[in-house]
């Protein structure tokens, strides 16, 4: 069953970044909104923007705690504070379900960890720069998989 609505998380520390997420999953880039018999069927994003791995950390606890679990999350590699593959392995700590997709500018960045944090949930690898396009695509893929 798809659900309707998606819980995704950013956790990046530059605000160009956060800004072209946040486009992506409101109506500015994306008409989401439909007109006919789909538009009760329009999958529809809730999202959270976080600057850092701290931050991301407590909105995925603020999260459960709610019953409002995260579907997915976006996390940038390079970091100030908790870097990428550390916000991943605390966030898996609290919820192993949420899907994650590491962005990272870094070709190769810590890629042993990054094997041996893939091994506890769903990650993906997702390389900066990247399109606005590519962002929708990528979450449209992970959307389906449930």
């Amino acid at each position: 069953m798809v659900k309707s609505c998606y819980r995704i998380l950013v956790v990046d520390d530059d605000p160009g970044i956060r800004e072209a997420y946040r486009k992506v999953f409101t109506q500015e880039i994306f008409d989401f909104s439909s007109s006919g018999p789909e538009q009760d069927q329009a999958i529809r994003y809730d999202l959270t923007l976080a600057a850092t791995g701290e931050e991301g950390i407590q909105a995925v606890k603020e999260a459960i705690n709610q019953g409002t679990a995260f579907d997915i999350a976006f996390v940038d590699m390079v970091m100030p504070g908790y870097d990428g593959v550390e916000t991943v392995q605390r966030i898996w700590q609290m919820d192993p379900k949420i899907k994650v997709a590491i962005v990272s500018g870094q070709p190769d960045y810590k890629s042993e960890e990054l094997l041996d944090t893939a091994e506890k949930g769903e990650m993906y690898l997702f390389r900066k720069p990247f399109t606005l396009d590519e962002i929708w695509q990528l979450t449209e893929q992970l959307t389906q998989d449930e």
